[in-house]
């Protein structure tokens, strides 16, 4: 099922963290954990209360899912963990 991700348009990053996170890790969707793994890689909300900081330890976790869960087939997400 694929995840909502008009919070992402709005720019309510927080929320859109929640929304991926249970996606990637509830729900086993690979776009959710990429799009999270996304996130978490670049940091996202700037200076605004729905701002997100980059964290490469959950950016990394987030792609190592992606990967796993694909069984390899997400190269997008594989790239990124070394895979």
């Amino acid at each position: 099922m694929a995840m909502e991700r008009r919070p992402c348009l709005r720019g309510s990053w927080a929320t859109a963290v929640q929304i991926f996170t249970k996606g990637c890790y509830s729900e086993n969707d690979t776009a959710s954990c990429k799009d999270l793994g996304e996130i978490y890689e670049y940091g996202r909300g700037g200076a605004t209360d729905q701002r997100v900081k980059k964290d490469a330890a959950l950016s990394k976790q987030a792609y190592e899912r992606c990967c796993e869960k694909s069984n390899g087939l997400r190269k997008d997400c594989c790239r990124k963990v070394g895979k």
